[in-house]
C-alpha cells in the first residue's frame, strides 16, 4: 500500500474514463490541448497514484532522511544572515555557506554536519538571478519558488550521490526512465579542465544509455559560487514531457517540452582571485530540485501554473475578480492580457507571503525595494488587466498560508502580519498614483507642444512616488506626450550609482577554504578566545583584566601563510593607547611605551587592562600562510590565545597592538573570527615571525565604550518591550564606541511619550547599579554541566563574591526598603500560597511607580476605593494636568513625553545599578526561560534552530540584576520579562552603573514595520542633557521677553524673533535628548510665532504712529487742490497706503499721491486715492496713475478709487510728480 501512495497515475481521459495512453488522444500528433498548452501523454501504468505536492516533498525529504540517514534541516529565512552580497536566499545551499567555506565555529552543531536534506524557500528577484520580467510571460518562471535538495560536506561523492538520485526518481516516483537525460560536464580546453568521465561512466553504469547522456560546457555544466570561492563541475537531470522521441536536441534549450529537473553539483575545486583553480581538502555535493517542477511533472503538468501549487491561487483570483476562469494561454493567444495576470498575481502573492512573514517589509532600499516592486505589480496587474477590487492581493494570503503553512510553520503565525502590510501598502501606491497623475497633467500644461515630457519628472514619479517605470511611460503616452527614456536611463544610472556607493561592503579579514584546510593540517589549534570575557570589576568600581600568557601560531598575509612581518619604519613608541583625564598615571602603574595598561577619568583609575602575552601560530598574507613578514605588510597574525573581542553579535572589534619588548610590532584595527581561529588583521611595524611571544594591548577606551552600549542596548530592548509592548521585537542592532543603534518592530508610531518612557526607564536601570549576569548555555545538553554553569561572579559593589543562593547586602536593603514603604502606604494585605521574594517585592513598587509615572488612566472597580487610593488618583490626575502634556494616539508622531519614558526607564535600569550576570546554560533549558530575548525576535522560529546552527555551543546568557541560576531554576516564574535577559556573546558592564547616562537621540522609521533608535552613553548622555537643560532655559528665557511685546520697542521685538530662529536652528543641530528636542520644537514653533505676531503687531504701531505724523504735516503744508508729494518714507506700500489713509480722513476732499523712493535699491513704490467726487469730474485714481507709469518705470494694480505702483527708476520721481499734478489741474479745471 506503501508503495501504492508513491506512484504517480495518468490522467483520466475525459472520453473514455481511462488512464491515458496514445489511442486516447484526439489528434496524430500524440498531443492534446488542455488550458491553452499542449498536453502530453504518458506511457506509465493504469495503477499510480497522482500525489499532491505536499506528498511530493515529504516523500523527498522522508527517502533521504531515513533510507540514506541525512539529517533535514528547516528551511532558513529568504532573509540572508551574516551575508550582504546577498539580495534573498536564492538557492538551497546559501544557508551553508559558512561550512562550504570552512569558515564556520568548530564547535558549533553546523560543523558536524555530513549529511544534509531539506526543502529551502528561495527568491530570485533581483541582482545575478532575476526572473522578476519573466513572470506571467510563461508558465515555469518564478519569483519564488522551493527548492529540495541534499547535502554531503567531506562525506559520499559523485557515485553515491548519482545513485540515490536515479533511485529517487526512477523507482520511489516512478518518472519513466526513458524520459529522462543527463549531463555533464565535456571540458574546457581553454581552461585545462578534462571532461568529468567519471561522472559519465557512473551514469552509465546505473542503466542510462549513452544516447541520453550528453556533455555540456561550462555555462551549463559547471558551478561557480562567485568570482572567488568553491566550484566543481556539476550533472543535470532533464525530462522530456512528451516521450517516445529522442528529445537530446533539446536539452539545454529552454523548451518548455524538456525541461531541467536536478542539478547535481560537485565542488572539488576552489577558484583563486587570480582565476586558477585549486582541488579543495574536502569534497562537497550539492544537489538542487525546484519543487513546482518536480510537481508538474508527478502530476503530468506541462505549466506549473496548472498544479496543486497554483491552481487554489488561480481559482481564487477568479472568485475575487469575476473575470473569465484561467485557461492558460500564453502570447498573442491571451488576448488582453488576462491570463498574464492570472499568473503573475498568484506568484507575487507567493513571494509577499513569504518574504513578509521572514521580516521583510515594503521599503525604498535594496531588497525592501524589490518586494515593494512585486508588491506593486500585483496590484496594478490586478487592477488594470483584471478590474480587481482593492484588497484582492492581501485577500489571496490565506490561500497561500493553506497551501505552505504546513511546510513553513511561521506562514501560520504571520497571516495576519502579512495582509495588513500588503493592504498598507497597496493603499499607499494607489494614493501615490493619484498625485502622480495630477503632477503629470500639472507638468504637461505648462509644456509646449513639442516638448518632451521632463525626463527629471519622470524619475520623480518613479523613485519618490514608487510608480514602475513602464506605468509612468503608459501616462505620458496616453496624455500624448513623449519623454526622452535615454536622459531617463541616465538620472536612473546616477541614482543608482550613489546608491552602489552608499552600500559598499566593507572587506573584513577571512580565510579560505585552502589555508584553513593548511591550518588544521599543521595542528594549529583553534585560538583561545576566551580572555575576552576575563575581567572584572573590582570593590573599588573599577575594571581589572588578568594577565595570561600566549603566542603567534601563524601570520596570514594576501591569502598566504608566512613566518614573519614587518614595518616600513620604525616605531619604538607605538600606539599609546592609554587615556589620562583630569589625573596622572601613578607610581603602581607603570606605563612602557607601546604598552596599554591603564584607564584614567577625571583622574580615577577606572579600568585596569595588562597586557596578556600570546605566541604567533601563523601569519596570513595575500592568501597564504606564511613564516614570517616584513615591514609595512599588512596581514592577518593568528595567536594561540586573545583577549581582542572579533566582531561579533552586533558588536564591533577591539583595536590596539602588540608589543615585543615594549616595542610594538603590530597594530591591529580589525578582528574577526574564521572556523575558529581568531584573526588579527593589522599592520606590521616590525618583523614578526610564527613562535614569536607578543604582548597584547587592546584600545581600552573603545573597549569600555563597547561594553557600556552594549549593555545598554540590552537596556534598551527591555525597556521597549515594557513600555511599547510584547509585540515590539528587535530587528537588528550595531554597537559601535561612539553610539549604539537599535533596530526594532513596531506596528504604529511610538510616541515622544513613550520614547521617553524608554529612555527614563533605560536610566532608572542604570541608577539602579544592577549586576549584569552572562553564562553560557548548550545548545543540544538537557543536563547542565557543573563545571560549565559554575557562576563566573565579579567583585562589585551589588553583588559580592558569595554563593548564588544569598541575597546581596543592596537586594536586603531594597527589601526592607520595600517592606517599610509598603506599611507606611497602609496598603491592603493579600494572600497567596507562596510567600513573596525581595526581587518580586522590590519589581511590585517598581512596576507601581512606573504606572505613576506613566500617568494612566485609573479604570473603575466593582469594590468602593479606599480615600488612599481616591487621594492618588486625585495626585495623579492633578501631575498629568500640571505637566500640561499633549494627548497623542499610536498612529501620531512620537511626543516629547513618551520619548522621556523611553529614556527614562532604560536610566532607571542603569541608576539601579544592578549586576549584570553572565552564564553559559543548555538551550534546551534556555527556551524554558519565559522572557527570555534573542538577537532577532522576528525570526525566532529560525533562531530556535537554523541560526543557532552556527552558534558555538555552549550560549551565553546575559542577564541585568537576576542572577541567571535563579532563571534556570524557576524559568516559569516570568522573572526574565521583569529585566533585560538575551542570548548574547558580547562583551558587558558588569554593573549598570559602569554606563552611567543613557538618552535617545534620534528615531526614525527604517522601513514600514520597523523603526531605529540611536542613542548614547556616557559622557556624551550626560553632555546631551546638560545641552538640553541650557537650551530649554534659553527658550524659557526668550518667552519672557515675547510675552513684554507691551514694553518692548520694535528692535527688541525684532531681535528676540530673530533669536528664537537662531535657537530654532540649533535645537535641530545639537545634540540632546530626541523628547527633549521634540519638545522645544514643539515650544519655539510657538514661540516664533508669538514673537512674529508681536513684530508686526509693533510695526503696524509704528506704521501708525509714522504716518500720523508724516499726514498731518503734509495736509497742514498743502495749499493744493490736490497733494502730490515725496513722502520721504521709502519703497514701503504698506506705510504709503497708511498715510494716504490718514490724509484722505484729514483732507476727504483732496485727490491724493504719494511717492516712496530708495535710490540705493533703485526702487519707487506709489499710492494715490481718488474722493468720490472727484470721480464724477473725470479724475480716476488709475487713470491718473498711469500718467507717471514712463516717468517711473513702473507697473500698476488697483481701480478708479485708489491704486498703487512699483517701479525702477528712483531718478524720475520729479518728473513724476510733476506731470502728476498738471493732468490733474488740467482735469479739475
Amino acid at each position: 500500500m506503501a508503495s501504492l501512495m508513491l506512484e504517480v497515475c495518468r490522467p483520466v481521459c475525459k472520453m473514455c474514463a481511462r488512464r491515458l495512453r496514445l489511442s486516447c488522444l484526439r489528434n496524430k500528433s500524440g498531443l492534446v490541448r488542455q488550458n491553452g498548452l499542449r498536453r502530453f501523454s504518458t506511457s506509465s501504468d493504469h495503477d499510480r497514484k497522482v500525489l499532491s505536492s505536499q506528498e511530493i516533498r515529504k516523500t523527498f525529504l522522508d527517502f533521504y532522511k531515513v533510507k540514506y540517514d541525512h539529517l533535514l534541516v528547516p528551511s532558513s529565512s529568504v532573509v540572508p544572515r551574516n551575508d550582504p552580497t546577498l539580495l534573498f536566499i536564492n538557492a538551497g545551499m546559501n544557508q551553508f555557506k559558512p561550512l562550504i567555506q570552512g569558515t564556520v565555529d568548530p564547535r558549533s552543531d553546523m560543523a558536524k554536519y555530513r549529511r544534509v536534506v531539506n526543502s529551502q524557500k528561495c527568491i530570485r528577484a533581483g541582482g545575478k538571478h532575476n526572473d522578476l520580467e519573466d513572470v506571467g510571460r510563461d508558465c515555469y518562471h518564478h519569483t519564488v519558488f522551493e527548492m529540495l535538495g541534499n547535502w554531503s560536506f567531506g562525506d559520499f561523492f559523485k557515485r553515491e550521490a548519482c545513485a540515490m538520485t536515479w533511485e529517487l526518481l526512477t523507482d520511489v516516483y516512478r518518472i519513466p526512465a526513458d524520459r529522462l537525460y543527463v549531463t555533464y560536464f565535456g571540458g574546457d580546453p581553454d581552461l585545462g579542465l578534462e571532461a568529468d568521465l567519471e561522472c559519465r561512466e557512473i551514469w552509465a553504469s546505473l542503466g542510462v544509455p549513452a544516447a541520453r547522456i550528453l556533455p555540456c560546457g561550462m555555462r551549463d555544466n559547471f558551478w561557480e559560487m562567485g568570482d572567488v570561492g568553491p566550484c566543481g563541475p556539476c550533472t543535470e537531470i532533464h525530462y522530456d514531457h512528451r516521450g517516445q522521441r529522442d528529445a537530446s536536441r533539446l536539452v539545454n534549450t529552454d523548451s518548455p517540452e524538456v525541461v531541467e529537473l536536478w542539478n547535481l553539483v560537485f565542488m572539488q575545486f576552489n577558484r583563486e582571485s587570480d582565476g586558477t583553480l585549486r582541488p579543495l581538502p574536502r569534497h562537497v555535493v550539492d544537489t538542487g530540485m525546484g519543487l513546482e517542477r518536480l510537481v508538474a511533472v508527478m502530476q503530468g503538468k506541462l505549466s506549473n501554473y496548472d498544479t496543486d501549487l497554483f491552481s487554489p491561487l488561480l481559482h481564487a483570483i477568479h472568485k475575487g475578480t469575476k473575470v473569465q476562469p484561467y485557461s492558460g494561454l500564453v502570447g498573442g493567444e491571451d488576448v488582453g492580457g488576462v491570463d498574464e495576470a492570472y499568473r503573475i498575481i498568484a506568484d507575487h502573492v507567493r513571494t509577499l507571503t513569504i518574504a513578509i512573514a521572514d521580516g521583510v517589509m515594503p521599503g525604498q532600499q535594496w531588497r525592501e525595494l524589490v518586494l515593494r516592486t512585486i508588491l506593486r505589480r500585483a496590484v496594478r496587474y490586478a487592477q488594470e488587466r483584471l478590474g480587481a477590487p482593492e484588497g484582492l492581493v492581501a485577500s489571496l494570503v490565506p490561500v497561500v498560508v493553506q497551501n505552505l503553512g504546513e511546510a513553513f510553520p511561521e506562514l501560520l503565525s504571520n497571516q495576519e502580519k502579512v495582509m495588513d502590510t500588503i493592504n498598507e501598502d497597496e493603499a499607499l501606491f494607489l494614493s501615490n498614483l493619484e498625485k502622480g497623475k495630477k503632477l503629470m497633467s500639472k507638468t504637461i500644461r505648462k509644456l509646449d507642444k513639442s516638448a518632451f515630457f521632463p525626463s527629471e519628472v519622470g524619475w520623480f514619479l518613479h523613485n519618490s512616488l514608487g510608480l514602475p517605470t513602464d506605468l509612468v511611460q503608459s501616462m505620458v503616452t496616453d496624455r500624448g506626450c513623449r519623454m526622452d527614456m535615454e536622459h531617463y536611463s541616465r538620472i536612473e544610472g546616477d541614482a543608482l550609482q550613489k546608491k552602489a556607493q552608499g552600500l559598499q561592503i566593507a572587506q573584513v579579514p577571512t580565510l579560505d577554504a585552502h589555508s584553513l584546510q593548511q591550518l588544521q593540517a599543521l595542528g594549529v589549534p583553534p585560538t583561545d578566545n576566551s580572555l575576552k570575557y576575563n575581567y572584572r570589576l573590582t570593590e573599588s568600581g573599577k575594571y581589572d583584566f588578568p594577565s595570561p600568557d600566549g603566542r603567534v601560531l601563524s601570520l596570514y598575509r594576501a591569502r598566504e601563510l608566512v613566518d614573519s612581518v614587518g614595518p616600513d619604519f620604525p616605531s619604538p613608541e607605538g600606539r599609546v593607547l592609554s587615556l589620562y583625564r583630569a589625573g596622572e598615571l601613578v607610581d603602581n602603574f607603570p606605563s612602557p611605551e607601546g604598552r596599554v595598561l591603564s584607564l584614567y577619568t577625571e583622574g580615577q583609575l577606572v579600568a585596569n587592562f595588562p597586557s596578556p602575552e600570546g605566541r604567533v601560530l601563523s601569519l596570513y598574507m595575500k592568501g597564504e600562510l606564511v613564516g614570517s613578514v616584513g615591514p609595512g605588510d599588512v596581514c592577518s597574525v593568528i595567536l594561540d590565545r586573545s583577549c581582542f573581542y572579533p566582531e561579533a553579535g552586533g558588536q564591533e572589534s577591539d583595536q590596539g597592538n602588540m608589543t615585543k619588548n615594549e616595542v610594538v610590532v603590530f597594530t591591529t584595527d580589525n578582528v574577526q573570527v574564521c572556523g575558529g581561529y581568531v584573526l588579527h588583521q593589522g599592520q606590521a611595524q616590525t618583523s614578526l615571525t610564527v613562535d614569536d611571544t607578543v604582548q597584547l594591548n587592546i584600545d581600552q577606551e573603545r573597549r569600555l565604550s563597547c561594553m557600556q552600549r552594549h549593555t545598554a542596548t540590552h537596556l534598551l530592548n527591555h525597556a521597549l518591550r515594557e513600555v511599547l509592548g510584547e509585540a515590539c521585537e528587535q530587528r537588528g542592532s550595531h554597537v559601535g564606541p561612539n553610539r549604539l543603534r537599535f533596530d526594532f518592530s513596531v506596528k504604529s508610531l511610538p510616541s515622544p511619550a513613550e520614547l521617553r518612557r524608554v529612555e527614563e526607564t533605560v536610566q532608572a536601570m542604570v541608577d539602579r547599579q544592577e549586576c549584569v549576569y552572562t553564562r553560557e548555555v548548550s545548545l543540544t545538553n538537557k543536563q547542565t554541566n557543573k563545571q560549565t554553569n559554575q557562576c563566573f561572579y565579579v567583585s562589585c559593589r551589588a553583588c559580592p563574591a558569595q554563593q548564588s543562593s544569598l541575597p546581596s547586602p543592596a537586594e536586603l536593603r531594597r527589601v526592607e526598603e520595600t517592606v517599610q514603604a509598603m506599611v507606611d502606604r497602609q496598603e491592603c494585605v493579600y494572600t497567596r500560597e507562596s510567600l513573596p521574594s525581595p526581587a518580586e517585592l522590590r519589581r511590585v513598587e517598581e512596576t507601581v511607580q512606573a504606572m505613576v509615572d506613566r500617568q494612566e488612566c485609573v479604570y473603575t472597580r466593582e469594590s468602593l476605593p479606599s480615600p488612599v487610593e481616591l487621594r492618588r488618583v486625585e495626585e495623579t490626575v492633578q501631575t498629568m494636568v500640571d505637566r500640561q502634556e499633549c494627548v497623542y494616539t499610536r498612529e501620531s508622531l512620537p511626543s516629547p513625553v513618551e520619548l522621556r519614558r523611553v529614556e527614562e526607564t532604560v536610566q532607571t535600569m542603569v541608576d539601579r545599578q544592578e549586576c549584570v550576570y553572565t552564564r553559559e546554560v543548555p538551550l534546551s533549558q534556555a527556551k524554558e526561560v519565559e522572557g527570555i530575548r534573542t538577537m532577532d525576535e522576528a525570526c525566532l522560529f529560525f533562531c530556535l534552530f537554523i541560526y543557532f546552527q552556527e552558534y558555538p555551543d555552549p550560549v551565553r546568557v546575559v542577564s541585568v540584576g537576576t542572577p541567571v541560576e535563579e532563571l534556570m531554576t524557576n524559568p516559569t516564574s516570568g522573572a526574565a520579562s521583569l529585566t533585560s535577559v538575551e542570548l548574547c556573546c558580547g562583551t558587558h558592564v558588569h554593573n549598570t552603573a559602569s554606563i552611567k547616562a543613557f538618552v535617545i537621540s534620534y528615531e526614525r522609521r527604517n522601513e514600514i514595520g520597523s523603526r531605529r533608535i540611536i542613542a548614547v552613553t556616557g559622557d556624551e548622555a550626560v553632555e546631551a542633557r546638560k545641552t538640553g537643560a541650557e537650551l530649554e532655559e534659553r527658550a524659557k528665557t526668550l518667552e519672557r521677553l515675547v510675552l513684554q511685546e507691551e514694553t518692548s520697542s520694535l528692535e527688541e521685538m525684532e531681535g528676540v524673533y530673530r533669536d528664537v530662529g537662531k535657537l530654532i536652528r540649533r535645537v535641530d543641530t545639537a545634540s540632546l535628548p530626541l523628547w527633549k528636542r521634540l519638545e522645544l520644537q514643539v515650544s519655539l514653533d510657538q514661540l516664533q510665532s508669538q514673537a512674529n505676531r508681536a513684530v508686526k503687531k509693533l510695526r503696524q504701531q509704528n506704521v501708525e504712529t509714522v504716518a500720523q505724523k508724516v499726514a498731518r504735516t503734509l495736509v497742514d503744508r498743502n495749499e493744493d487742490v490736490v497733494l502730490v508729494t515725496d513722502t520721504g518714507l521709502g519703497p514701503n506700500l504698506k506705510v504709503l497706503r497708511t498715510t494716504v489713509r490718514i490724509c484722505s480722513e484729514l483732507a476727504p476732499d483732496t485727490p491724493i499721491m504719494l511717492f516712496g523712493t530708495d535710490p540705493r535699491t533703485a526702487s519707487v513704490r506709489v499710492a494715490c486715492k481718488v474722493p468720490e467726487a472727484m470721480l464724477s469730474r473725470g479724475l480716476g485714481a488709475r487713470t491718473w496713475l498711469d500718467q507717471v507709469m514712463a516717468d517711473i518705470k513702473a507697473k500698476g494694480r488697483g481701480d478708479e478709487r485708489s491704486a498703487t505702483a512699483a517701479g525702477g527708476n528712483p531718478s524720475g520721481t520729479e518728473a513724476a510728480i510733476t506731470a502728476a499734478r498738471r493732468y490733474a489741474h488740467r482735469v479739475l479745471r
